[in-house]
């Protein structure tokens, strides 16, 4: 049992998947808490968090997907980043801004063009956010899975980039995908 967590962090999005993540987080003393995006918008009103992950909800292969979704999806990942910057600078302290991103919609997969738009735009916003939030003492990095990414490693790298004192490691794409991605031209 964990008597004190050592981070909190708010954990949004896509709720198969923030459940998992959510479990292997509080092994490494990382209080979360899960929300989708508009009750996240809530909870960034009425308390303080270290750090804010988003998780999207529309990577999948439906091709049935119009592209409104993704639009709607992306302006609630902006929506929700947003807010936290402003509770976070307007608090004055330092924070930390994740996307989990699956890997093969990162490297454009053609089967799902749909998921490859919404990894594209991320990764685009994640690069820019970075060197906009530095000035807030804040990093944004980009943890990009895969199926066979153990969560208990994916924790313990957000649980790394989260201990850091001055932010060094920001406006990165760390891909946590068992090395499927090796010897490949990244985005």
């Amino acid at each position: 049992m964990i008597e004190h967590a050592s981070h909190s962090l708010l954990v949004a999005g896509r709720p198969t998947l923030t459940s998992p993540l959510g479990a292997a987080l509080a092994q490494r003393s990382i209080h979360v808490e899960r929300a989708v995006y508009d009750l996240a918008d809530e909870l960034l009103m009425t308390s303080a968090f270290d750090g804010v992950a988003v998780v999207p909800t529309l990577l999948s292969h439906d091709a049935g997907v119009a592209w409104d979704t993704v639009q709607h999806e992306l302006t609630g990942v902006f929506r929700l980043v947003q807010q936290y910057i402003r509770a976070v600078s307007a608090e004055g302290r330092g924070g930390h801004i994740f996307g989990l991103v699956p890997a093969n919609a990162a490297m454009g997969d053609p089967a799902d063009c749909h998921g490859s738009a919404l990894a594209g735009g991320m990764l685009s916003f994640w690069r820019t956010l970075a060197l906009e939030v530095v000035k807030f003492r804040m990093t944004a990095n980009i943890v990009l899975y895969g199926e066979r990414t153990d969560w208990g490693d994916l924790a313990a790298m957000i649980h790394t980039l989260m201990s850091q004192n001055q932010g060094t490691i920001t406006g990165q794409e760390i891909y946590a995908d068992a090395g499927r991605d090796g010897g490949r031209l990244h985005p």
